[in-house]
């Protein structure tokens, strides 16, 4: 009896040794080792604790663990005649945990969104059009932004150009194109996932200081970010980038030192990166010019990583300089100054911006997303919309900014508003 089961443990030895984890992991084995069930449970390729146990580990702990208990029964079987009980096995074999790596730290990435003129009113003689801002967008606050909500809403931070004053005071202007919407638009923005807006342009004081300084009051309330004329603001994202923002107009020629000097007080006052929003350029251009060109190199060589450029109403090229990006122009965006504007083609500016683990930032990547002003080609429902990848109207857009398109200026006719006579 003691030899058929010494000769029964050195073939189940033989077995485990040369047989695969599958075979070891069969009941019927479990069974005869006395192996409880539960310590084989690596279906998952993971210990009790989430560590992964090792194979080879496994079955050198099984075999000493056999050669254990040989061990004894040989001493049991040489002092021990027949019909004499065999010892019980102690014990279980023990197994190797392997524990969980550390997760590797991996770079983070922040995007920012830029559009161009936001203008959430009509002029004063249009309002009463069919076709008005007012009359088509009513109190609905959230459609101007539904068609993109995508993109401004699972961005880091999206900056607007807001070319209208945005008061419930009441005043005049002297000013034909003036563009006053009430308090409650604020709520464009903020239902828009729009989270800064500058306000540096020619129609920031069409209503007087105390309307403009009204509207900033009103931006502050929707806990909307802002800076104006040579101003720089720091704004911190919910995911905890730092973003300096300086807004320039300077009758449209703005200048290339004091803009150069705002940048570097940002970075000085802690800003990560650098955003500059410059309302330059000739109206209905689709080409910039030496002052843009110089002010936005300018820009980027005082530590700014991105311009963007709005004020020509139209779609200008952008250009890579110096580990930065300049949009020249992205013309219009939610655009309540002009029903039925000749050109309607636009683009959102998307930078990617990148925190290596050793805290290293720097401006990865950049995209434009080329879109209409309007859901309709006939006229200008106020409802920015993306243009399929492909199309014509794609296409289009994306030759204006890529610098591939050679249509001749746009010349805007303002007669219908002063008529002879």
């Amino acid at each position: 009896m003691a030899k058929k089961l010494l000769l029964l443990l050195l073939a189940l030895a033989l077995l485990l040794s040369s047989c695969s984890y599958q075979v070891v992991e069969d009941s019927d084995v479990r069974t005869i080792l006395g192996v409880g069930q539960s310590a084989y449970a690596l279906e998952e390729g993971a210990g009790e604790d989430g560590g992964e146990r090792t194979l080879t580990g496994d079955i050198a702990n099984i075999l000493r663990w056999i050669g254990e208990q040989l061990r004894k029964f040989a001493q049991w079987a040489a002092n021990s005649g027949d019909g004499a009980v065999p010892p019980q096995a102690e014990g279980s074999p023990s197994f190797q945990e392997t524990p969980a790596p550390t997760p590797e730290p991996t770079p983070i990435e922040y995007t920012i969104s830029m559009v161009g003129d936001c203008t959430l009113a009509s002029y004063p003689q249009a309002r009463y059009y069919a076709n008005s801002f007012e009359n088509v967008v009513g109190t609905n606050w959230a459609y101007p932004f539904s068609n993109v909500l995508d993109v401004t809403a699972n961005d880091d931070m999206t900056i607007v150009n807001l070319e209208c004053s945005i008061s419930d005071l009441s005043a005049g202007s002297g000013s034909t194109f003036s563009f006053l919407a009430p308090k409650a638009a604020t709520d464009i923005l903020t239902l828009g996932s729009v989270e800064f807006a500058t306000t540096a342009n020619n129609h920031a004081m069409d209503f007087g200081q105390q309307v403009y300084d009204d509207t900033l009051a009103n931006l502050d309330a929707a806990g909307i970010g802002h800076c104006g004329e040579g101003e720089g603001t720091l704004y911190t994202t919910e995911s905890g980038l730092t973003v300096g923002v300086y807004a320039v107009y300077s009758w449209h020629t703005p200048s290339a030192e004091s803009v150069a000097a705002g940048v570097r007080s940002l970075r000085d006052a802690g800003a990560e990166i650098v955003v500059v929003s410059a309302h330059w350029g000739n109206e209905a251009s689709y080409y910039q010019n030496a002052n843009q060109e110089e002010v936005g190199r300018a820009a980027i060589d005082a530590g700014a990583s991105i311009v963007f450029g709005h004020g020509p109403h139209r779609l200008e090229p952008f250009e890579k300089y110096n580990n930065g990006i300049i949009f020249y122009s992205l013309g219009n965006f939610v655009f309540g100054g002009n029903t039925t504007p000749a050109d309607m083609d636009s683009v959102i500016a998307q930078a990617t911006v990148t925190r290596d683990p050793d805290g290293t930032l720097y401006l990865s990547s950049f995209n434009v997303l080329p879109c209409s002003i309007s859901s309709k080609t006939n006229e200008n429902d106020y409802c920015p919309t993306l243009f399929e990848p492909g199309t014509e109207e794609y296409d289009r857009a994306m030759s204006k900014v890529d610098g591939s398109w050679t249509g001749a200026n746009n010349v805007i006719d303002y007669s219908f508003m002063h008529p002879e006579g």
